[in-house]
């Protein structure tokens, strides 16, 4: 097996500004909320209840998440 030798300074770092995964995220907890929101019988009242807080929770912190990295995306372009 052939050896590669890589200098970590020939490694540049990734230009990600993290919206992308955020958005996927913030999503994936809209469907759970309105995937929840609609299970009849499939768990019970209590358990629904704290599902529901969750998902409702990780969604507005994704919300607020995105707003954060756009607004530093764009403070970084100026």
């Amino acid at each position: 097996m052939k050896k590669i030798n890589i200098d970590s300074k020939d490694i540049k770092p990734l230009d990600t500004d993290g919206i992308r995964p955020l958005n996927i995220g913030t999503v994936l907890f809209a469907i759970a909320t309105l995937f929840i929101f609609f299970q009849n019988g499939v768990i019970s009242e209590a358990d629904k209840v704290i599902w529901l807080r969750i998902a409702i929770f990780g969604f507005f912190l994704g919300i607020i998440g995105l707003r954060i990295l756009h607004n530093r995306k764009r403070k970084l372009k100026e």
